[in-house]
């Protein structure tokens, strides 16, 4: 189930790079040739669909790709395990898929390596996972951070509910 949901992650990833870089005309290709703004819209929008129909089969492996996230700045990773209140607010945040790139982080620092330090059951449908982020900049390492989840089992998926 994990390698079937990276592939699913990765497959989307790409069709969406795939439909935004051809939309802008390329030199000796026709108007015929390209697809416009408004189709590559509409892709990314049924590419979401699908995501909205899969998760993260465990608390760790929600907890990994949320650091995925981070480590690869791509705001579908955190998308994809987000419940339904904190897809709004990332959506907020970053835009709409068809409108933005969903590109997150910066360039420095940047993040190099990530850790779950800690995990905490707080009951049988929830736990408190610890992810420490190990950050980089030009100049050598950066101060590490780290980042508290909430997860919670929300029907067959488990999801990030809560970052700080």
């Amino acid at each position: 189930m994990k390698r079937r949901l990276r592939q699913i992650i990765l497959l989307a990833f790409v069709l969406i790079l795939m439909a935004v870089s051809s939309a802008e005309m390329q030199p000796g290709s026709t108007e015929q040739d390209t697809i416009s703004l408004q189709q590559s819209k509409g892709q990314i929008y049924l590419f979401q669909q699908v995501l909205d129909e899969f998760g993260a089969t465990s608390p760790e492996q929600a907890a990994q790709l949320w650091g995925k996230g981070m480590l690869y700045r791509n705001g579908v990773f955190h998308y994809v395990v987000a419940a339904e209140k904190l897809r709004k607010e990332l959506i907020a945040a970053w835009g709409r898929p068809e409108e933005s790139y969903w590109n997150i982080g910066t360039s420095s620092p940047w993040l190099d390596s990530f850790e779950i330090v800690d995990t905490k059951i707080l009951s049988k449908q929830k736990q408190k996972v610890i992810i420490k982020y190990f950050w980089r900049s030009s100049t050598g390492p950066v101060d590490p951070t780290t980042a508290a989840l909430t997860i919670v089992k929300a029907g067959e998926y488990w999801q990030v509910t809560d970052v700080n």
